[in-house]
């Protein structure tokens, strides 16, 4: 158990391989261990001085390390022996990113990321091997420079989340579509944390009035679901005289 109970979570990331539970939050990371039982901050200074203020939004894990999406850059954190990289708008040479903000991390079939931005700065594509990028933004054809989420189709369509509704690129001919309430979307302003690709292919983004459901596939020949019914399954609320979150599912 950690006393000192995290502020304004942003993230968790289930690491299997360490039996941790990582949480992202406004005063960095910390990590329930499994086989200790209880919840602590990470203390590496040297990890925490390079975040600096900044709020931890996302994790993507590959062979090479756990990529951290904050305020302050991206981080790939070592894991096995706490060694990480940073990489900074005011970084130069193999450590310079483009995007100051990082929502989201999506790594497409070829090993490059795509990274969304709350920050404003509209989606990024950028390889850490070769250190190529391309900044997506309105002027591309992007409906809103805020997103919060990327991810990549099986027909190598890219979709993000964003402030004024959910857009396709096709990135290939750099073409994007946009799809609003009149397409069946909830709402125009999407909700950081609230997406997910399922196995099979489908994707998820929680708005301001419920959640978005597309199938590529279906889009794809032709066919769109504009409604469906959101059954909720649980529903907790926290009580802030005693940090407790108090189920009202019943």
């Amino acid at each position: 158990y950690y006393s000192g109970r995290p502020t304004a979570n942003r993230a968790i990331y289930f690491d299997y391989s360490h039996d941790k539970v990582w949480i992202g939050h406004r005063k960095g990371l910390s990590f329930l261990d499994e086989k200790i039982g209880y919840l602590q901050q990470l203390s590496d200074s040297a990890f925490l001085n390079a975040l600096g203020p900044g709020v931890v939004h996302c994790f993507h894990a590959n062979k090479e390390g756990l990529w951290i999406g904050t305020t302050n850059g991206i981080f790939c954190y070592h894991i096995d022996n706490g060694s990480f990289e940073h990489y900074h708008p005011s970084n130069e040479g193999k450590y310079f990113c483009p995007n100051l903000v990082i929502s989201h991390i999506h790594e497409d079939k070829n090993g490059a990321f795509w990274m969304a931005s709350k920050g404003g700065e509209g989606i990024l594509y950028w390889n850490p091997a070769t250190k190529a990028y391309k900044k997506y933004t309105t002027q591309d054809g992007l409906p809103h420079n805020v997103t919060y989420a990327v991810y990549e189709d099986e027909f190598g369509y890219i979709w993000s989340s964003t402030n004024f509704g959910i857009c396709r690129m096709n990135p290939v001919e750099q073409i994007f579509n946009i799809y609003l309430p009149k397409d069946g979307v909830p709402h125009v302003e999407s909700n950081l944390l609230s997406h997910f690709q399922a196995a099979d292919g489908r994707l998820y983004f929680g708005g301001l009035n419920g959640v978005a459901t597309v199938s590529p596939s279906a889009i794809q020949s032709g066919g769109i679901t504009k409604h469906a019914r959101l059954q909720p399954v649980s529903f907790e609320l926290l009580d802030k005289r005693t940090g407790d979150y108090i189920d009202y599912s019943a």
